[in-house]
C-alpha cells in the first residue's frame, strides 16, 4: 500500500500537475472562473433559416480533440463560457450538412467576448443519401474491442428492467433465475458506467432486476479485455452504461411503468452550471413470478418426487447523487453516492412423495417455506482527473468504497398428518466492505504509439455470520443450534500493475500488455478458531491484432489470458437448507480459475447495414463446478469445487440491416461445442455438447412519431459436469408513439402472448443418483410505459470522460448460489 501511495503522490505530483493548481491569478489556491466567451448564429446557407440543435464543439489551437461545446438553440444561437484567454476554433456539425470550422478565434484579457457573427452551413445532397445509416444510431453497432448494444433505441424494453435488456444482447444468454452467460460460459464481469457496484457484490441476478430498461443507454460486450482491465472474469466484460445529463441548467425526467410481471417509477434533476453539475435521481422497481415446481430424484435404494407451487416477489428501491466539477481548464473533479435497498421474498409450498426402490410412491410429507432477502448496498466515489496540452495524454486517479449489507432468513416447517413435527429458522448476516484505489496514466508518444500504465489495490473483507434455531414444541420457541450456527470471515486483498502499449498504423492496429496481480487470503471460522490462508501471484498477457479498410470492413486477432476468483457465494459454507432435502451450501477452500481465450473476429460495413462473424477457444483446467451428491441422510447437496476441465469451440454470426430509416433488422446467432470433465470427484465425470442461441430484432417506423418492435430469443441447452439445463425462448411485441414536442412517449408491450408458460428442465446425475426438475413459469406479460424529459438541450462543461474505478475481480454465482433460489 506503501508503495501504491508514494507511486500515486509522484504522478500527481508532476510539475505540470502542480503548475495546473498555481496558475498566475489564482490566489490561495483558489479556483479562477475564466469570463472568456464566443458566441454565433447559425444558419441554413439556401433558406437562410436558423439550423436548432447543431453541434459547436470548441477546439485549442493545434489540438483535434474537443474541450467543451454547446448545441444552437431554437433560433441557431450558441454561445461557449468560462473560457480562459487563448486561440481557438470551433466545429460545427448537423446530420445532413456538410462540417464547418471557423478558426482563429482569439480571447484576450482585453477583449474576453468573442462574436463569431452569423455561420453559413449547407446541406449535402450526398450526405444524405450516403450517411443515414450512420445518421440513426443503430440498435448494435461492432467495434474492433468490443460489440455495442443501444438500448436507448430499443422500445420493446420500456417498463422493464436490466435482465429485460441483457436478453437481447448478441453473444449473451439470460435463464430462468437471470443468471448470464457470455459465450457460454457464466464466469463474466459486470460493471455499471466502468465501475463496480455493491449490488454486484452478493447476487448479480437480483441486482439487474433494480436497474430500470429505461435509464440504460447502451450495453458493452467485451469479451476480450487488455491488461487494463482486472484480470478477473474468463468469460468476459459486460458493461451496462446509464444515460448521462449533461444539460446547461435545470433538467430532469420521469419513467414510469405498469405491467402484470414488473413495475416501476424512476425520475432525476440534473443542474448545469458552466464548469459544475450535480444531478440526484431515485425510484423503484417492483416484480412478482409465480410458478410450479416438479422433481424427481432416484438413488439405488428409493425415489422421492416433490411437486409445489412458488410465488416470488420483490421490490428495490434506489437514490443516487453525482457532482463534476472541472477546477480548471485541464483538471477536473467528480463524485458519487449511490445507495440501494434490494428486498424479495418467496413463498411456496411443496408435497413429497416418497417410495423405496420397487415400491409405490406414496404421500410422505409437506415442506412449506418463507425464504426473505433484504440487501442494502452503498457506493461511493471519487474521480480526479488531468489532462495535458498534447491530446490524449491523461493522469487519473480514483478512490471507491462499497458496501454490501445482506440479511437472509427463511423459516421452514414439515407437515405430516397436518400436524407441525418439524420447524426451523436461519439467519445469514453478510456484510462485504471493499475499499479500492487506483491511478492510470497515458502517455501518447506519438500519434500513432500510446503507452498506458497503472496501478491498483482492493481491501476486501467479508463477514458471514449465520444462525440456526430449532422450534421446540415443549418451549413452544425457537431455540438457538449451537452446531450449524457459526461466523465465517475472510480478507482479501489485491495489489496490481499494468503496462500496455498501442500502436496504430493507417490500417493496421496492435494492443499489447501484462498486468500482475498479487493476491492475499485470509479466512477463518469463529468457532473452534479454524484459520486458513492462501498467497499468489498472476502475470496476465494479452494481445490483439486488428486490420481495417475505413468503411468496408475490420478484422481482428486477440488472445488473452483471465482468472477467476470465487466470490461470497461460492464461499461463505452458510447451509440454505429451505427445502430440507435439497441443500445448498459455499466452499471457502475453492481456489482461482485461471482460463485463456483465442478469437478471431471480421466485421464488414455494407451499405445496407453490417455483418459480424467471430470464431472463439477458451479452455480452463481448474474450473469452479458445482458439486451433486447424495449424503447417507438420503438429502441431495449442491456445493462448489475446483474439479473441473472445460473447453469451449464456438462462432458468433451477426447480420444489422436498415432501409430508409425505416425498418431496422437484426439477427445473431452463437453456436458453440462444450466440453467438460471432472478432475476431482471419486468418480470420474464427463459432458459435452452443442449449445446455441438465437436473437431476433425487427422495428419498423409508420411515421415520425410511431413505430413497433418484435424481439425473439431462443436458447439451447446448457452443460455441466453432472447434467444439462434444456431448451428455453422468450418473445415480446411492442408499440410506441412519440409526444409531439419529441420529449418522451407512451408505449405498450406483450410478452410471450402465444405461449403462456415456460418449462425450464434441469438433468442431472452423479455417484448412485439421477435427478430431474421441471420448473413451470408464467411468462405472459403486458406492460404500458411512459416517459417525459424536460430541460434546455444544451450541454455545457463535465463532458470529459470520466475513468473511475473497475473492480471487476471476483466470481459470482449470478443467483444460484445458498443465498438465494
Amino acid at each position: 500500500m506503501r508503495s501504491l501511495v508514494s507511486l500515486c503522490l509522484v504522478l500527481l505530483c508532476h510539475p505540470g500537475f502542480v503548475h495546473a493548481q498555481f496558475m498566475p491569478g489564482m490566489g490561495g489556491g483558489a479556483t479562477k472562473i475564466y469570463d472568456g466567451k464566443i458566441s454565433g448564429t447559425i444558419i441554413d446557407s439556401l433558406n437562410n433559416k436558423p439550423v436548432e440543435f447543431a453541434s459547436v464543439a470548441l477546439y485549442e489551437k493545434g489540438s483535434e480533440k474537443p474541450i467543451d461545446g454547446v448545441i444552437t438553440d431554437e433560433k441557431g444561437n450558441f454561445r461557449i463560457k468560462n473560457l480562459k484567454k487563448g486561440t481557438y476554433r470551433i466545429g460545427i456539425t448537423f446530420i445532413g450538412y456538410v462540417q464547418k470550422f471557423v478558426d482563429s478565434l482569439v480571447v484576450t484579457e482585453k477583449k474576453p467576448s468573442v462574436e463569431v457573427g452569423t455561420v453559413r452551413i449547407g446541406p449535402s445532397a450526398t450526405m444524405l443519401k450516403e450517411a443515414n445509416v450512420e445518421a440513426e444510431k443503430q440498435l448494435i453497432e461492432t467495434r474492433i474491442d468490443k460489440l455495442v448494444y443501444n438500448a436507448d433505441k430499443d422500445i420493446t424494453s420500456k417498463g422493464g428492467n436490466a435482465t429485460d435488456i441483457l436478453r437481447k444482447v448478441p453473444m449473451l444468454s439470460v435463464d430462468l433465475d437471470g443468471n448470464v452467460s457470455l459465450q457460454g460460459t457464466q464466469n463474466v464481469r459486470i460493471l455499471i458506467n466502468n465501475k463496480p457496484s455493491s449490488l454486484m457484490l452478493a447476487n448479480i441476478a437480483d441486482a439487474l432486476k433494480m436497474i430500470p430498461a429505461d435509464e440504460i443507454e447502451k450495453v458493452e460486450v467485451i469479451t476480450s479485455p487488455s491488461a487494463k482491465y482486472d484480470a478477473e472474469g474468463t468469460g468476459g466484460i459486460i458493461n451496462i452504461i446509464t444515460k448521462k445529463k449533461n444539460i446547461e441548467g435545470l433538467s430532469g425526467s420521469i419513467n414510469a411503468g405498469a405491467g402484470t410481471r414488473s413495475s416501476n417509477l424512476f425520475g432525476n434533476l440534473n443542474y448545469r452550471s458552466g464548469r459544475f453539475g450535480t444531478g440526484i435521481s431515485g425510484g423503484g422497481f417492483g416484480w412478482i413470478g409465480i410458478g410450479d415446481v416438479s422433481t424427481t430424484r432416484v438413488t439405488q435404494y428409493s425415489t422421492l418426487k416433490q411437486e409445489g407451487d412458488n410465488r416470488n416477489t420483490g421490490f428495490g428501491p434506489s437514490l443516487q447523487w453525482t457532482g463534476d466539477v472541472d477546477l480548471t481548464s485541464k483538471l477536473s473533479l467528480s463524485t458519487s453516492l449511490r445507495v440501494n435497498n434490494f428486498q424479495n421474498r418467496s413463498k411456496g409450498t411443496t408435497d413429497n412423495f416418497f417410495a423405496f426402490t420397487g415400491d409405490a410412491l406414496r404421500p410422505s410429507f409437506t415442506n412449506t417455506y418463507n425464504y426473505f432477502t433484504n440487501g442494502l448496498s452503498t457506493d461511493a466515489s471519487v474521480d480526479v482527473r488531468r489532462t495535458f496540452k498534447k491530446p490524449d495524454q491523461e493522469l487519473s486517479f480514483a478512490g471507491q468504497w462499497t458496501r454490501n449489507n445482506r440479511r437472509t432468513e427463511y423459516e421452514s416447517s414439515l407437515d405430516t398428518l397436518d400436524l407441525d413435527y418439524y420447524k426451523e429458522s436461519s439467519l445469514n448476516h453478510g456484510i462485504t466492505d471493499e475499499l479500492t484505489f487506483q491511478t492510470d496514466y497515458t502517455h501518447p508518444v506519438t500519434k500513432a504509439f500510446t503507452i498506458e500504465t497503472g496501478a491498483k489495490a482492493i481491501l476486501r473483507d467479508v463477514d458471514s455470520d449465520y444462525d440456526y434455531r430449532i422450534f421446540r414444541f415443549a418451549s413452544d420457541a425457537y431455540e438457538y443450534d449451537p452446531v450449524r450456527s457459526n461466523v465465517y470471515n475472510n480478507e482479501q486483498d489485491i495489489v496490481a500493475g499494468y503496462l500496455q502499449t498501442s500502436l496504430n498504423l493507417k490500417k493496421f492496429g496492435i494492443k499489447a500488455g501484462l498486468r500482475y496481480e498479487h493476491t492475499t487470503f485470509k479466512g477463518y471460522f469463529d468457532k473452534g478458531d479454524t484459520r486458513f490462508s492462501n498467497e499468489y501471484e498472476n502475470f496476465v498477457p494479452s494481445t490483439t491484432i486488428s486490420y481495417a479498410k475505413q468503411g468496408k470492413y475490420s478484422l481482428k486477432l486477440s488472445y488473452t489470458q483471465r482468472i477467476q476468483r470465487p466470490g461470497l457465494n461460492f464461499l461463505n459454507p452458510f447451509i440454505n437448507a429451505t427445502d430440507p432435502t435439497n441443500v445448498t451450501y459455499g466452499n471457502p477452500d475453492l481456489d482461482a480459475e485461471k482460463s485463456h481465450a483465442f478469437e478471431l473476429g471480421l466485421n464488414l460495413f455494407k451499405k445496407f447495414g453490417s455483418v459480424n462473424l467471430s470464431a472463439y477457444h477458451r479452455f480452463t483446467d481448474n474450473a469452479i463446478e458445482s458439486i451433486r451428491f447424495v449424503d447417507t441422510n438420503d438429502v441431495y447437496i449442491t456445493t462448489y469445487g475446483n474439479i473441473g476441465k472445460n473447453r469451449s469451440t464456438g462462432m458468433s454470426l451477426g447480420l444489422n440491416v436498415m432501409w430508409q430509416m425505416k425498418i431496422f433488422l437484426s439477427s445473431n446467432f452463437n453456436l458453440f461445442y462444450y466440453q467438460v470433465e471432472s478432475t476431482g470427484l471419486s468418480q470420474n465425470l464427463n459432458n459435452d455438447g452443442v449449445n446455441w442461441n438465437v436473437n431476433l430484432f425487427g422495428s419498423y417506423k409508420f411515421s415520425k412519431r410511431w413505430g413497433v418492435m418484435a424481439f425473439g430469443n431462443f436458447n439451447g441447452p446448457r452443460y455441466s459436469v453432472q447434467g444439462k439445463s434444456t431448451s428455453f425462448w422468450y418473445y415480446n411485441l411492442s408499440a410506441r408513439r412519440e409526444f409531439k414536442n419529441e420529449k418522451g412517449g407512451i408505449g405498450i408491450g406483450l410478452d410471450n402472448f402465444a405461449s403462456w408458460y415456460m418449462h425450464f428442465r434441469n438433468n442431472y446425475s452423479g455417484e448412485g443418483f439421477s435427478y430431474d426438475n421441471d420448473t413451470k413459469v408464467l411468462f405472459l406479460g403486458a406492460r404500458i410505459s411512459l416517459d417525459y424529459r424536460f430541460g434546455k438541450m444544451e450541454y455545457g462543461g463535465g463532458q470529459k470522460k470520466k475513468k473511475g474505478i473497475k473492480n471487476d475481480d471476483v466470481k459470482d454465482d449470478g443467483g444460484g448460489g445458498m443465498m438465494g433460489r
